[in-house]
């Protein structure tokens, strides 16, 4: 994306929130930094399209972070990992795939692979009680942050 698409998609991103960008010289320059270090190797369709969807959804200005994981997960076919609840209803799913002895790694999401391993594998997903699920998510959320970290990092 070029600067001008930049500044045109940030505009864009301010109006969706009736708020304009500062007019002073340096703050206009730090938001514009801030926000192009973040979309700026993206396309500029895709950037419009993610700012658009957050303007149906979010009540508050999303940040540049936001906007850049929304593009990369709607342009990508790296599928957005599972909220807690549903991971803990794919780990409760393995444990029963496990017990009929129809286990399949390729149904499950790999931050949910992951937390399982980190929890002593296999063996270790037949737990089912609210704490066995505390500890689970736990563990879950800080896998998740890594996995988003190296999914959808910004190119140098």
């Amino acid at each position: 994306m070029t600067k001008d698409e930049v500044v045109k998609a940030v505009e864009l991103l301010y109006s969706h929130w009736n708020d304009r960008l500062p007019s002073s010289d340096a703050p206009k320059k730090a938001v514009l930094r801030a926000w192009s270090d973040f979309i700026g190797d993206l396309e500029y369709q895709d950037v419009v399209t993610a700012i658009a969807g957050a303007a149906l959804t979010d009540t508050y200005m999303p940040r540049p972070g936001q906007i850049r994981k929304a593009v990369l997960i709607q342009c990508s076919q790296l599928p957005p990992a599972p909220s807690s609840v549903e991971a803990w209803g794919q780990v409760r799913s393995l444990a029963e795939s496990v017990g009929s002895g129809t286990y399949a790694e390729g149904n499950f999401h790999p931050c949910v692979l992951a937390t399982v391993r980190q929890m002593g594998g296999i063996a270790s997903v037949a737990v089912s009680t609210n704490g066995d699920r505390t500890f689970f998510t736990e563990a879950y959320q800080e896998r998740v942050r890594e996995w988003e970290k190296l999914h959808y990092k910004l190119i140098p």
